[in-house]
């Protein structure tokens, strides 16, 4: 499985007790992402042991069905 398909995997069974929604309108895991209705915030914990990633910096891009998207960088240290 390459890792793009790996990745969405992750992403739909993404533990709900993860996402503190802040609003009525909820992010929640769907088939292939996380759902992120109009209107939504939340804060996502992403509880990962990245010891197997190397250091350095990675990009999260989040796109609406719209095509707009959010970018952002994360540092690995």
């Amino acid at each position: 499985m390459d890792l793009f398909f790996c990745i969405l995997a992750k992403i739909s069974s993404f533990p709900v007790s993860n996402i503190r929604n802040k609003y009525v309108a909820k992010v929640k895991p769907g088939e292939h992402s996380l759902v992120i209705p109009l209107g939504a915030k939340a804060k996502i914990n992403i509880e990962k042991n990245t010891s197997d990633i190397p250091t350095g910096i990675y990009k999260l891009e989040l796109m609406d069905i719209s095509g707009i998207t959010w970018k952002t960088d994360i540092a690995k240290e």
